[in-house]
This record gives structure tokens, C-alpha cells and sequence, in this order.
């Protein structure tokens, strides 16, 4: 969320969550969505932070929307945003497995597979990622991603996951601002699951409901894709532009 800052002087948290990045890896390979919302929940309670915005993407964006129903009317949350919200749990699964199984013995090797794998987004974009995503593994000499390989999540357990969490964000625009982001040439999301999801949101709901934008020149990656739109949509929503 670089692309935020140039335009509007935002304080930005951005997280792993639990196995990705520099977040320390689950005792027992636990990565749930309850178990990633209520790490968020800490997060948040120990910054104390008020009048915030919440934005997850990808499987971020399921555990955000988990993290926003828990909330209800007496929350700082100002409002949420939603990059990306997998149409299923294989949809997710199949693109997790063929880019988080990745290793290779130089990091120019990495930036060449992510350009292949997404050919929307450019090689300043890529090597700027990778430098905050991947590590060199000392005992294999290899480079891979920072992320838990148990996290390689079972869909049948994400899908009876999902099905719960769709009952809890029934009318959830009712207690907070939503906005649902996609990219036009996604194979993770699709218009059809955002148009049912922005009925379930808006269900029972009058006056301000959730809304949806898909962003055009990108893909499942927004943020490497189209930045400066991306950014630009995330403020406009705010009312910071």
C-alpha cells in the first residue's frame, strides 16, 4: 500500500497473517479462518486503534470480512474493503498451489516465474514484492516463499468455513461501509460470486448498501497490477480524494 501514502498521509498497518511473511508459523499448522480473524482482533485491540479502515485481499479478504461481522454497531471499524474474494475454495487453492509451491536457486529464477505467472503486472513491481516475500533457505541453498507449507489449506474445511461465514455477513452493510474490489482478468474471483456476495451483504439492507468496482489491466494481484488505480479506488472510497 505504497501508492497510498504519495496521495494522502495515512498511517497503513500492513500484516502478515499467521504463516506468510515475517509472522511466526502456527505451533500445530492451525490456519483457520477463526484462528486468522482473532490473531487480527489481538492486533487490533493492542494497537488500540480508532476510526479505521479494514483491507484484506485474497484470503485476507475472507478473513476481513470475518473480522468486520464480528464487530457490529459499536466498532471504530469506518469501513471495509475487499480486494479479490476468492468465487471458491479451489479457485484459491489451485492458484496457492501453483504459486506458493514455487522454490528456485536464484531470486532472478523467481522474478522470471512471477512475470510468467502474471504477465499484467511489471518487473519493478515483481522484485519490489519478492524482496519482502521470499528468502534464500540456508540449508537448501534455495529461494522460497515466507510462508508455513502447511498452509496449504484443505478446500473442503475452507468451504464449511465459508458457508458459516456467509450466514454471519447476512446485512452486513447495514453496520458498516463495504466495498467489494475485483480485477477484470482475475481466475480467482468472478462477476457472478460478486454479485451474490453483494447480496448478501445487502441483504435486508436500505439506504447505503455495499458496492463492487472491477478494476481494469489486472488480475488477481491488484496491488501489482494496477497500483495507482487500486490506491486511487481504496481513498476515493474513503472520502480521501
Amino acid at each position: 500500500m505504497d501508492d497510498l501514502r504519495p496521495m494522502h498521509p495515512l498511517r497503513v498497518i500492513s500484516v502478515d497473517l499467521r504463516g506468510h511473511g515475517d509472522s511466526s508459523w502456527s505451533q500445530h499448522g492451525t490456519y483457520t479462518l477463526q484462528v486468522l480473524r482473532e490473531d487480527i482482533a489481538k492486533l487490533m485491540d493492542k494497537l488500540d486503534v480508532e476510526n479505521y479502515y479494514v483491507l484484506g485481499e485474497g484470503l485476507g479478504s475472507l478473513v476481513a470480512l470475518d473480522y468486520a461481522s464480528s464487530k457490529g454497531f459499536t466498532s471504530d471499524l469506518n469501513g471495509l474493503i475487499t480486494v479479490e474474494v476468492p468465487s471458491s475454495p479451489k479457485k484459491l487453492q489451485i492458484y496457492d498451489r501453483l504459486r506458493y509451491n514455487a522454490s528456485f536457486s536464484s531470486f532472478e529464477q523467481f522474478v522470471d516465474f512471477c512475470l510468467q505467472l502474471n504477465p499484467n503486472t511489471t518487473e519493478r513491481s515483481v522484485r519490489k514484492r519478492l524482496e519482502m516475500a521470499i528468502r534464500e533457505d540456508p540449508a537448501s541453498g534455495t529461494w522460497q516463499w515466507k510462508r508455513d507449507p502447511r498452509f496449504n489449506f484443505d478446500k473442503d474445511i475452507l468451504q464449511s468455513e465459508i458457508e458459516m461465514l456467509v450466514e454471519k455477513i447476512q446485512g452486513l452493510a447495514s453496520e458498516t461501509k463495504i466495498l467489494v474490489v475485483r480485477g477484470e482478468n482475475s481466475d480467482v474471483s468472478s462477476p457472478k460470486a460478486t454479485e451474490k456476495l453483494l447480496d448478501t451483504l445487502n441483504d435486508g439492507v436500505e439506504g447505503y448498501k455495499a458496492s463492487s468496482v472491477t478494476l481494469p489491466s489486472a488480475g488477481h494481484i491488484l496491488h501489482g497490477d494496477n497500483p495507482r488505480l487500486l490506491a486511487q479506488t481504496v481513498l476515493k472510497f474513503m472520502n480521501l480524494l
